[in-house]
């Protein structure tokens, strides 16, 4: 699954990354790692960008970002 396809307020936590170093380095200065765990908190109407929250703070992707990051979605206990 990748991040583009996380529902509102559900969370899940990044396995990996397919975007070039450069792209890497940027989300990684954001808290967007290997291992981070992330939410989805709203999109915008046209449902492109999107606001994620992670470590503490709201980042806002575009959908072509958020689809090459794989994740695995938290299963709510």
């Amino acid at each position: 699954m990748t991040l583009n396809e996380l529902q509102p307020n559900q969370k899940a936590t990044i396995r990996f990354i397919h975007l070039n170093e450069n792209h890497k380095k940027r989300l990684f200065c954001l808290g967007i790692y290997v291992g981070a765990t992330i939410r989805l908190e709203s999109r915008a109407p046209l449902q492109d960008p999107s606001i994620y929250f992670v470590c503490g703070n709201q980042v806002v992707l575009r959908k072509q970002e958020a689809s090459a990051i794989d994740i695995e979605v938290e299963e709510i206990v």
